[in-house]
């Protein structure tokens, strides 16, 4: 896509158009700013599962809604595009230590209302897996979601060459997940969630919390499964130069204020050994000396620890 096709679709639905910023993409699928107010994301292929999931949270503030989706024929290819509103400021990651302590605790609190009120979206079955449903509507319970949601990533490893260290690994997390199931037997049934929900996908403006983007791997779930983005970059930042452990608490009290989820501490670490190992999988191997100090840290029981400190303070 060149600039005056993008001129060309915001002119066809009377958009004023000055500046227009690539943001991201191939030929196959781009995404431009257009003067900071809009987002136009183009793609070669139909975008209803896309359209489908944002459609979703129309009704939600502080969320990329949709203006227009339709499609436009260039060069005699039909491209397919969707407008969307722009949420404006900067990713949380990028300010965090510029914020004053007020200001995270504010932010925290516009995070942690932001989440009540998505997860009020209510849905009739679980998307069980990390960014994609490995197990798509599974309309039995969040448990056994997991107990199938474990077997495909223990024989998806078992089917890797791994390391003698994360074999060792693997069997001690096989153990822990079937001696701890029983903690995801407790369910409010299946709710929408984000699914991605980390410190680059919250955007912040004058250090207030602004709105939240990039909503591909939105599901259903429980919704202590939406924490554990945040809680990953609390416990393993990708810099050493930041630490989010005070933002990641504020959201925690208050999510956990109203809802007497119990042994939530295992049920978070059960959904971090998934997504660790699955990281693994989807490397095929190539990540395993990434995750395996993390692995060996959830189970020796640190996170159980790290939260029962936290939640203490």
């Amino acid at each position: 896509m060149e600039e005056k096709d993008i001129r060309q679709i915001c002119k066809r639905h009377q958009l004023q158009c000055k500046k227009i910023t690539k943001v991201i993409g191939n030929f196959d699928k781009e995404l431009f700013s257009i003067d900071d107010r809009y987002l136009i994301r183009t793609s070669k292929q139909p975008m209803l599962g896309e359209q489908h999931k944002l459609s979703r949270i129309n009704d939600l503030k502080h969320v990329p809604h949709t203006i227009h989706a339709s499609t436009q024929s260039i060069e005699g290819i039909t491209i397919y595009y969707l407008i969307l509103e722009y949420i404006q400021g900067t990713e949380l990651f990028s300010e965090y230590n510029n914020l004053s302590d007020q200001d995270i605790n504010d932010i925290g609190t516009s995070i942690s209302d932001f989440l009540t009120d998505l997860h009020n979206i209510k849905g009739e079955k679980y998307d069980i897996g990390h960014y994609i449903p490995i197990i798509p509507g599974h309309d039995k319970s969040w448990r056994t979601g997991h107990e199938l949601y474990w077997d495909y990533i223990y024989k998806g490893l078992k089917d890797i060459q791994l390391s003698s260290s994360l074999e060792q690994l693997l069997e001690s997390s096989n153990v822990y997940i079937k001696t701890n199931i029983s903690c995801l037997d407790y369910q409010n049934g299946p709710v929408l969630l984000h699914n991605d929900f980390h410190f680059k996908n919250i955007i912040v403006k004058n250090n207030s919390f602004s709105g939240v983007i990039d909503w591909e791997c939105s599901q259903f779930g429980e919704m202590d499964f939406d924490l554990i983005h945040l809680l990953h970059w609390s416990l393993f930042p990708p810099t050493k130069d930041i630490n989010t452990t005070k933002l990641f608490k504020i959201v925690f009290d208050q999510q956990m204020k109203n809802k007497d989820i119990p042994m939530v501490e295992k049920r978070l670490t059960i959904y971090m050994i998934e997504h660790d190992l699955m990281q693994i999988i989807w490397s095929k191997g190539n990540r395993e000396e990434e995750f395996l100090s993390r692995l060996k840290w959830l189970l020796d029981g640190k996170l159980e620890e790290y939260l029962s400190i936290i939640t203490s303070l």
